[in-house]
Formats: C-alpha cells, sequence, structure tokens
C-alpha cells in the first residue's frame, strides 16, 4: 500500500508546485494509484515511455477514448543525452529543440524497433506583443520567475556538459515578424514538426496575455505554417 499522501492534481497548491509531490512518487512509489483522480501515474521516464509505446494499452479498450491517431504519437520531453536517447530507442519524437541533444536522440533512434523517422518539437519561448518595448517591464520579471519555477525542478547546465540537463530558455518578448525568424533559425536543419508557447504566464494583465494569443493564433502560426515548422498550428 502507498505511503505517498493522495493530493488533487488540479490544485492551486499542486498546480503551483508539483515538483517535491513528484520527486516522491519516483522515489517510492513509481506506478501509483491516486484515488482522487481516479487514474495510475507513472512518475519515471522508463514507465511511461513503456506504457505509450504498447500498443496493448490502447488495443485492449481499456483506456478511452482511444486515440484517433494509430500508431500514438508520443513524445518524451528529454533535456538530458540520456532522456533523448531514449525518446529515440523507443521511436517516439525528441520534444525539446535543441541541437546538442539531436545527436544523442539519432542514436538511439538507430536502435528503434520498429524502425521510425525522426521528429522534433519543443518550447518556442516567446511572449508576442505589438511594441515589445512597452511591455518589456509589465512581462520581464513574470517571466523570470516561470523560468525558475522550471530551473528549481532539474540541474540547469548544458546538454553536452557531463550528460547533464538542458537549460531552461529564457523568455524573449518579440512582435511576430521577429518571433517568426527567430524560431525559423532555431530550427533550421532539424525536423521540426511542432512548436509551442506558453499561453499564459502568471500574474499577467489579461489584456497582454489575450493580445499575445491573439497574435500567435492570427500572425504567428500561420507564418510558420507556411515554412513547414508548425504542423497544424501548434502556436
Amino acid at each position: 500500500m502507498s505511503t505517498v499522501a493522495d493530493q488533487d492534481l488540479l490544485s492551486p497548491e499542486l498546480t503551483e508546485n508539483p515538483f517535491a509531490y513528484f520527486a516522491e512518487l519516483r522515489a517510492s512509489d513509481p506506478v501509483h494509484w491516486a484515488p482522487a483522480s481516479k487514474a495510475w501515474l507513472l512518475t519515471r521516464y522508463d514507465d511511461v515511455v513503456a506504457a505509450f509505446g504498447d500498443p496493448r494499452l490502447w488495443d485492449s479498450g481499456r483506456v478511452t477514448p482511444a486515440p484517433l491517431q494509430r500508431p500514438l504519437p508520443v513524445w518524451v520531453g528529454a533535456r538530458g543525452p540520456r532522456g533523448a536517447r531514449l525518446a529515440g530507442r523507443t521511436g517516439a519524437g525528441l520534444l525539446w529543440i535543441d541541437r546538442d541533444l539531436f545527436g544523442p536522440y539519432l542514436a538511439g533512434l538507430a536502435q528503434a524497433d520498429p524502425p521510425a523517422l525522426p521528429r522534433v518539437g519543443g518550447l518556442a519561448n516567446v511572449f508576442l506583443a505589438d511594441d515589445p518595448d512597452r511591455v518589456m517591464a509589465a512581462v520581464r520579471e513574470h517571466g523570470r520567475r516561470n523560468r525558475a519555477s522550471y530551473e528549481d525542478a532539474g540541474t540547469a547546465g548544458t546538454a553536452g556538459s557531463a550528460g547533464r540537463e538542458a537549460a531552461f530558455p529564457k523568455l524573449r518578448i518579440l512582435t511576430p515578424a521577429a518571433a517568426a525568424a527567430w524560431i525559423s533559425e532555431l530550427c533550421t536543419g532539424l525536423p521540426v514538426t511542432d512548436v509551442f508557447c506558453f499561453g499564459d504566464i502568471g500574474g499577467l494583465d489579461d489584456n497582454l496575455v489575450e493580445r499575445h494569443t491573439e497574435l500567435a493564433v492570427r500572425e504567428l502560426a500561420p507564418v510558420l505554417a507556411n515554412t513547414g515548422l508548425a504542423g497544424e498550428g501548434e502556436l
């Protein structure tokens, strides 16, 4: 029986800082039944990838609704070489845009059975505005706190330094045109199919968030779709 106290996964406290809770689960109960959520929680990389890569999970009919896509396009969000190799070895997409991780990913992909094509996607950490200089002061501090919350969950560094995780990218406040140019440069030479950005950064004025979303959907996504970088307009 699990000794980890059950928590509401959608509670404000856990949403704000889930890292300690999931670290406890990984250490003492990596396959955890959560009564409050009526769900099994898998908290270790190998278990998650093995489960999603096993067709019995979907073919049994016990997991509903069933995915429309077959095979299900599984992604592994890896910020270090070990996770990148694991993503490749299981035939999953690599959900982190970093050239230093592409080599380990391809090395893992060479061992995939059945063979799979490389797929890369990930975060384009941009906040869009008509006048970036005008909103810079209002957005910057919130962006720093958002980035710090992710850095606190792991070890910052570079993917190529002794296997450490890649640093979480700094927030860029840009116009849609400037963001399109930067994302294109970021993705050049990589088989990027999907990019995404944060729709909101906690604490920001609603008007700024709404305009950011409008610019992302109406101006940035169509430009990226025309370049072939953003499949289905995920931004």
